[in-house]
């Protein structure tokens, strides 16, 4: 008899994780509800738009991307900035709003009432609402570090494309993770030992910044539909 496809992980803690496959069109719908949340709140999830005269006279206006904010007015630089900064805002909503459906859909454990009787006794007040406190079991109890989330996000997608948890993709996916940080950590290391190798006596100016590239494919998505329907 063939043996069923393997639907658990073991944690950093040593908690093994029970999984069930999630609907990557739930994932992707609750990644919707929130764009559609910030547009309904007047947040700037879409570009600033600048005005473009006609040669016949009046104007039409575009989505402003990368290379056309470079020659705005300060205004528009403005708004660029504001418009990045919710994009920022808006991935972390959205990845958190992902997590937490993945967690209430695809993890089996439950809270226990030792758990329960712990938090009571820390004096924690936890929420009311059953989904939301199965998400603060899973992440205090099983997903407690970096690297577990990212291994439980690997876990996830694995199902959802019909494909078991083996330990190999979790190492590939595991090894990805910890490569991104040492790529986001590498320029701060460098500057700082730049620094101590000068006695400690240099200015350390490492400011991450925004992600290079960091709303560009969106704003590109909205012009490229904006030009068709004046095509059209």
């Amino acid at each position: 008899m063939d043996e069923k496809p393997k639907r658990e992980f073991t944690t950093s803690t040593g908690r093994v994780i029970h999984l069930q496959p999630v609907s990557n069109k739930s994932l992707r719908d609750a990644e919707r509800d929130v764009e559609a949340e910030f547009e309904a709140a007047g947040k700037p999830v879409a570009p600033p738009k600048y005005a473009v005269p006609l040669a016949g006279g009046g104007e039409k206006e575009f989505w402003h991307d990368e290379d056309s904010i470079k020659t705005a007015i300060n205004e528009e630089k403005a708004a660029w900035a504001e418009h990045l900064k919710c994009l920022g805002e808006l991935r972390i909503e959205q990845n958190e709003r992902v997590m937490a459906v993945a967690i209430v859909r695809g993890v089996l454990e439950k809270p226990t009432d030792e758990w329960l009787e712990y938090m009571a006794w820390r004096g924690s007040k936890l929420p009311d609402n059953p989904y939301d406190l199965k998400v603060r079991y899973v992440t205090y109890e099983f997903l407690r570090t970096p690297e577990d989330m990212a291994a439980f996000v690997s876990a996830t997608q694995l199902l959802s494309a019909g494909m078991e948890v083996s330990s190999d993709a979790i190492d590939a996916a595991m090894e990805l993770f910890r490569d991104s940080i040492r790529q986001q950590t590498g320029p701060l290391l460098e500057a700082l030992a730049a620094a101590l190798g000068r006695g400690g006596q240099a200015k350390l100016d490492f400011q991450p910044g925004v992600p290079e590239g960091e709303g560009s494919a969106e704003s590109g998505d909205r012009n490229e539909r904006v030009r068709a329907d004046e095509q059209g």
